[in-house]
């Protein structure tokens, strides 16, 4: 057995392949090795030096030489360095030489034997080996150690030595295990985004800076009748109207600077358009800057407000006819009784007898008013008995008078309908009012049609006419061949008091579709003007009452 070299006789040394036999090469190289090292430690660096072993035909591994606060984190001598250190590894970062990323692996000690031993086999030409370890110290508290080491194999020998440098890292793993925890909670968002994009009840549009269309959602599509392929690359002013495209491309500006920004408009749909609420923001946190604008529809709940204030207007109109129209009644059949006993008189000059027939008319009209006032006020407490409605349209008609030469009337009503309970007065009135409006559209002639029909609403019916609940429905359509509503005046044409006629003795009061929705609502159902189909003239309304 050779002695230790004088370099090394200062009992210091600690290792095996000195006291064992070995090649001169060996020999020479391990000594200068250790000095350097011993060298190197002496400088206090923060790094740990080593000197690892091992030879071909084994799988243990001892140290030559180990930096003393290396064995220090171990409380370990160095010849029982190794397995103390190899127990302390609870995971272990490699990088392979095929991936720039470095592979996380959580390692049983075990398991961490066999790895090493497969990369020790791997290497056994001279080379450079690297790797990054989680070792748990005798205290229980975690560091981490970055391995960097360059390999000798000394085939007379078979025997590799490992010549290495420890590094503590772990501020800085502990910097990338924080960026793959964001980076994970960063992939959850996305695929939650993703989901909540997909699945939203509300259309999610995604533009580009310049407002053209990148992405959208399912519901996107429904809502504008386009697939994704037709909308991507469209500027998002095109889903809407002329008049409001100004408004959008402010949005889109206004979105530019910072702001979020939320409206209400019209979109286009298919030959109409549907109110919307869009609540439109940036997106920052994308390598793209894009605006997410979401979109929902808000035509039911337009239609409800209209609905609620319309109520809110009858409620009052009700009020004051209950009021004061008994008493306007009462002195207006004391005006037209003394306006009769008056043209009785045999001695009035023509002009006296002209004015008095003129009053007279007047006061006829202003009575046919009070009289609708009276059916509006008394719409909540009319008898309710059960009839058919066909007795409702003859009755309505009657109280037309004849209808002029000039005008057809065409009525398509079965003969069989089921009965149910009614106000007649008041449904008669409203017919009445409706038919009175179809006539004066139609100065010159055309064709007054009534049709009746039966109608069920069932669940989750898509045609169903809007606002009306599942269930079985009398409807009534009442259609002309007049003038038409201009399209501003749709949303107004049951407010009491608005009208297009003129205001003469004759015409305009503004009263009729009003008490004619008043009634129809009190029987609880709904009365809507229809749109006019493609070539049609006129105005179509219709009326929807419940059967039970």
């Amino acid at each position: 057995m050779p002695s230790c070299p004088a370099a090394l006789q200062d009992n210091s040394y600690d290792g095996r392949i000195l006291n064992e036999p070995c090649s001169d090469k060996l020999q020479k190289r391990l000594v200068n090795l250790l000095t350097t090292s011993r060298i190197m430690t002496s400088m206090n660096l923060p790094v740990l030096h080593y000197i690892a072993a091992w030879k071909d035909d084994r799988t243990d591994i001892w140290y030559e030489f180990a930096d003393p606060r290396f064995c220090g984190l171990f409380t370990s001598r160095l010849h029982l360095l190794a397995p103390a250190f190899r127990k302390a590894v609870v995971e272990q970062k490699v990088y392979p030489s095929d991936c720039d990323a470095l592979r996380v692996e959580m390692l049983e000690p075990q398991a961490l034997n066999q790895d090493r031993a497969i990369l020790r086999s791997k290497n056994i030409e001279d080379g450079h080996s690297e790797a990054i370890y989680k070792v748990k110290l005798p205290d229980d508290s975690c560091i981490w150690l970055k391995d960097q080491a360059r390999l000798e194999r000394f085939p007379e020998d078979k025997i590799t030595l490992s010549v290495g440098v420890l590094t503590p890292v772990s501020r800085e793993m502990a910097m990338e295990e924080a960026l793959r925890r964001a980076e994970k909670a960063l992939s959850q968002s996305e695929k939650q985004f993703r989901d909540l994009f997909a699945q939203s009840n509300d259309a999610i549009l995604l533009l580009n800076p310049e407002g053209r269309i990148l992405k959208v959602n399912k519901k996107a599509e429904e809502l504008t009748g386009l697939s994704q392929e037709l909308l991507a690359g469209k500027p998002a002013c095109d889903l809407f109207p002329r008049t409001e495209q100004a408004q959008i491309r402010k949005v889109r500006d206004d979105i530019g600077s910072g702001r979020s920004v939320r409206i209400e408009t019209l979109m286009l749909k298919d030959d109409g358009t549907l109110s919307v609420d869009i609540n439109a923001r940036q997106v920052i946190n994308t390598d793209h800057p894009m605006i997410q604008a979401v979109v929902k529809d808000i035509s039911i709940q337009k239609r409800l407000e209209a609905e609620r204030s319309k109520i809110e207007k009858f409620d009052m109109l009700k009020t004051l006819a209950g009021g004061l129209v008994h008493d306007m009644n009462n002195m207006l059949s004391v005006i037209m009784g003394n306006l009769s006993l008056a043209g009785f008189e045999s001695d009035l000059p023509q002009g006296t007898v002209t004015l008095l027939s003129r009053i007279e008319n007047a006061t006829a009209n202003l009575k046919n008013i009070t009289r609708k006032m009276l059916v509006l006020a008394d719409a909540d407490t009319g008898v309710r008995i059960p009839g058919q409605i066909h007795a409702c349209i003859h009755k309505a008609l009657d109280m037309l008078g004849p209808i002029p030469p000039e005008v057809r009337l065409h009525m398509d009503i079965p003969v069989i309908l089921p009965a149910f309970p009614m106000d007649k007065k008041g449904i008669s009135e409203a017919f009445a009012s409706i038919m009175e409006n179809s006539l004066d559209a139609m100065p010159k002639g055309g064709v007054l049609s009534i049709e009746v029909r039966g109608l069920r609403i069932e669940t989750g019916d898509d045609d169903a006419p809007l606002l009306l609940n599942p269930g079985d429905y009398l409807a009534i359509y009442f259609r002309d061949t007049g003038s038409g509503i201009r399209e501003k005046d749709l949303a107004r044409i049951f407010d009491p008091y608005f009208s297009t006629k003129s205001r003469d003795a004759r015409k305009g009061t503004g009263l009729g579709l009003s008490l004619a929705y008043a009634v129809i609502k009190q029987h609880g159902g709904h009365i809507m003007p229809l749109p006019p189909e493609e070539g049609q003239a006129g105005t179509t309304i219709a009326i929807y009452l419940p059967l039970s």
